[in-house]
């Protein structure tokens, strides 16, 4: 089998923001693993540890599970919660679609459906990722965005019995909608993501919750999780999507209720907050007011930000601007894609939290229809917070 495509190669490393007075002196150290035929093996070339080097040789994945340190006697740690993450389903479903519901944006979508999409898209590698994940122990799913390609009701109808057909799917499943989700204004109007997904939208603090039904909440054990809104209905050849300013509002106040303060934070949203090293903000698909949306994640402490859209593995890390810690900004890649591509082919990543911090990031990458879903990347973290002298 090949080496993973080297973009991806990342040796074990220090990532320690500038301190500042309300983020001082938070290091995350973090080291990437490649799983190749079942084996887990750490880049050769690794910057020492401050206080110590750490040496790893190649072991069956099944008997090295690598989790991150803590400072917590054993009787005082929480159970660890295992989060899985897919998006970008991109459901097909359009065998009783009238000619006239193409004459609009979709005409664009359905040319490129069929020159593209369609080919590289499958619902049987969404039902295979979460047979995987139904194996692998997650607690609890994320959805961000983008089940469907043309927001049509068949292609929304097809997805909601996917994802019904997860075990306790409505207490399980987080989901928000991304930007093909409300492809044409009539698919927004109509709130057709929220009509299919309602059951999934009620909220555990719905006091905050708008009458659109975002943002809402869900707490599971000390894991809250927050899910927004950056669907929009935009101009053909756009992809453009904001998150409304009284929704952030709405937000800003949940994350500061003290149901919230002590639990890890999880926010869902479609769209991404920051670039990354393969993609620049373009105009046309770019979240409208990213900078405020990230700010204000900051601000309030956000553990986790989830997104999708640009069907491409990323894990970003930023500081926190009302303590000490890290934001971790993170995108799986668009689940469903077909092909042996390890950059492109369909993703799914866990997420491992332990004693209210992210331990691991596990990528399961899709090898075939025959062998489905392989280990394929594997991030785990330490964090180390000095103290400031007073």
């Amino acid at each position: 089998m090949s080496p993973p495509d080297r973009r991806w190669m990342s040796p074990a490393r220090w990532h320690c923001p500038q301190a500042t007075p309300l983020a001082p002196a938070t290091c995350t150290w973090s080291l990437t693993l490649w799983m190749s035929s079942g084996m887990l093996t750490a880049p050769t070339t690794s910057p020492a540890a401050p206080s110590s080097s750490l040496k790893l040789r190649a072991a069956p994945l099944d008997a090295l599970r690598l989790r991150s340190l803590s400072a917590q006697p054993l009787n005082a740690r929480s159970r660890a919660m295992r989060i899985g993450h897919i998006s970008d389903l991109h459901i097909l479903a359009i065998s009783d679609v009238r000619p006239w519901e193409y004459l609009n944006k979709r005409m664009i979508g359905g040319l490129n459906l069929l020159l593209n999409r369609s080919k590289a898209h499958s619902s049987v590698v969404v039902e295979r990722a979460l047979e995987a994940l139904d194996s692998l122990d997650v607690d609890h799913i994320v959805i961000s965005g983008d089940l469907t390609n043309l927001a049509l009701d068949s292609e929304f109808a097809a997805a909601a019995e996917i994802i019904r057909s997860i075990e306790s799917a409505s207490t399980r499943v987080s989901v928000v909608p991304g930007n093909h989700d409300y492809y044409t204004p009539g698919a927004a109007r109509e709130g057709r993501f929220e009509r299919h997904f309602k059951d999934f939208l009620k909220s555990d603090l719905p006091e905050y919750q708008l009458k659109r039904g975002y943002p809402f909440c869900h707490i599971r054990q000390d894991v809250a999780f927050v899910g927004l809104n950056s669907g929009l209905a935009t101009p053909w050849l756009f992809a453009t999507g904001k998150v409304a300013e009284d929704e952030l509002e709405q937000a800003a106040r949940m994350l500061d209720d003290e149901r919230l303060k002590s639990r890890f934070k999880v926010v869902v949203v479609h769209h991404p907050l920051m670039a990354d090293e393969h993609h620049r903000f373009s105009f046309n698909r770019r979240l409208l007011n990213a900078d405020e949306v990230l700010t204000t994640l900051r601000q309030k402490n956000v553990d986790l930000v989830l997104h999708g859209h640009n069907h491409y593995l990323s894990v970003l890390q930023v500081p926190k601007l009302g303590e000490p810690g890290t934001t971790f900004v993170c995108e799986a890649g668009s689940t469903s894609m077909e092909g042996g591509d390890p950059v492109m082919a369909g993703k799914f990543n866990i997420y491992t939290i332990e004693d209210g911090a992210l331990a691991e990031i596990e990528t399961h990458l899709f090898e075939s229809h025959e062998s489905g879903f392989r280990p394929f990347r594997s991030e785990v973290f330490r964090q180390q917070v000095e103290e400031q002298a007073g």
